[in-house]
């Protein structure tokens, strides 16, 4: 699913969230360009370049996380620059 996603024209990165179990959420990564690893390892996760391997974390889907997850990559695809850790 997610690299059909990520094949949309106007899609530079894709981001899956799935619940896993209660309270714990993987996200997974793809992009056409941009550095997904470092958005995953930004929220304790990790991968390649293009595909990452994803992260784990604690919460609900549609909360909190998904809202850092989302904003982040916005500010990494207009700054270039993925700052800091999510705890």
């Amino acid at each position: 699913m997610i690299d059909h996603i990520r094949s949309v024209d106007t899609a530079e990165i894709a981001i899956v969230f799935r619940e896993t179990s209660a309270g714990e959420i993987r996200i997974g990564f793809r992009a056409k360009e941009a550095d997904v690893g470092a958005l995953a390892r930004r929220f304790g996760g990790g991968g390649h370049r293009l595909a990452s391997g994803g992260a784990t974390v604690a919460g609900d889907l549609g909360g909190e996380i998904t809202e850092a997850v989302v904003e982040t990559a916005a500010q990494y695809l207009l700054t270039g620059e993925v700052n800091g850790r999510h705890s």
